[in-house]
C-alpha cells in the first residue's frame, strides 16, 4: 500500500513537470512573477503603512493541494522573481534564504493561465515592533 502511495505521488509530480516541459517546448509563456518585500520594523500604531524593502528569499512552489514541490526558486537581491509554470493552481511557500526564524511570511496562492503571467506580492513580517 505504501509503495502504491509513493508511486502515485511520483506520477503526480512527474505529470506536472512534463506539462511544464511541453508548455515550454510549444513556446507558450506562462508562470508567476512578482516581488518579495519585508517591513522595516515600525511601531504598532501608525497613520501610514510601514515602509518595505526588497528581500532575497527562497520560494517553494507546489501544485495546489499537493505536498510535493514542483519548483524551487528564489527572488533576486532586489526581491524580484519570475518562474515559468504550466497553467494551474499553485501555492508559493516563502522561506528565509538563510533558514532564520524571522522574518516570516504566509504561503500565497496563485492561478496561472495559459499564455499569461500572474503577478503576486509576497510580504514578509520582520517581527520588529
Amino acid at each position: 500500500m505504501r509503495r502504491l502511495i509513493v508511486t502515485m505521488a511520483f506520477l503526480a509530480v512527474s505529470t506536472v513537470g512534463c506539462a511544464q516541459a511541453r508548455s515550454a517546448q510549444r513556446g507558450e509563456s506562462s508562470g508567476i512573477r512578482g516581488i518579495v518585500t519585508v517591513d522595516t520594523g515600525c511601531p504598532q500604531v501608525m497613520d501610514t503603512p510601514c515602509p518595505r524593502r526588497p528581500l532575497h528569499a527562497r520560494l517553494v512552489i507546489r501544485a495546489a493541494g499537493s505536498g510535493h514541490p514542483v519548483v524551487h526558486a528564489s527572488s533576486d537581491p532586489d526581491g524580484r522573481f519570475r518562474v515559468p509554470l504550466a497553467p494551474g493552481r499553485y501555492t508559493i511557500v516563502p522561506l528565509n534564504i538563510d533558514n532564520a526564524p524571522a522574518p516570516t511570511a504566509f504561503p500565497v496562492s496563485a492561478s496561472v493561465h495559459r499564455g499569461a503571467w500572474t503577478t503576486i506580492a509576497i510580504e514578509f513580517d520582520s517581527g520588529v515592533r
